[in-house]
């Protein structure tokens, strides 16, 4: 199965769906079940790096230089105040437990939300 991409690349999707949760790359928006997400910069990279590998623990190392990439200010903190706004607005659309968090370690989607090709493409 392909995932969803954090990033679009030459040949790499720009549209992908985890579960219900829909992103676009292109337009850096995200949506579950058809309703728009209002996500800030920093949460829309969080979703789309949590989403590039479904099932997996992204450690805080990991989130850091997929969401930060050298940009000032990313620490652990940063990434934990992203997550819990993301999921919170991910419960308000219905879509409640989709990230988990590992004490000290990091994030990951749960296990239940195995991706889906999407419709779009590069």
């Amino acid at each position: 199965m392909s995932t969803a991409t954090a990033a679009p690349r030459s040949g790499a999707r720009a549209h992908g769906t985890l579960a219900s949760v829909e992103i676009d790359h292109r337009r850096r928006r995200a949506s579950v079940k058809g309703v728009e997400l209002y996500l800030s910069d920093g949460e829309f990279r969080l979703l789309a790096a949590l989403a590039k590998e479904p099932a997996r623990i992204l450690t805080y190392k990991d989130l850091l230089e997929e969401t930060f990439a050298g940009a000032p200010g990313g620490s652990r903190r940063t990434i934990d105040s992203h997550a819990a706004r993301l999921r919170r607005k991910l419960e308000l659309r219905g879509m409640p437990n989709m990230i988990t968090r590992f004490h000290q370690l990091g994030f990951r989607f749960s296990e239940d939300s195995q991706p889906v090709v999407a419709g779009g493409g590069a």
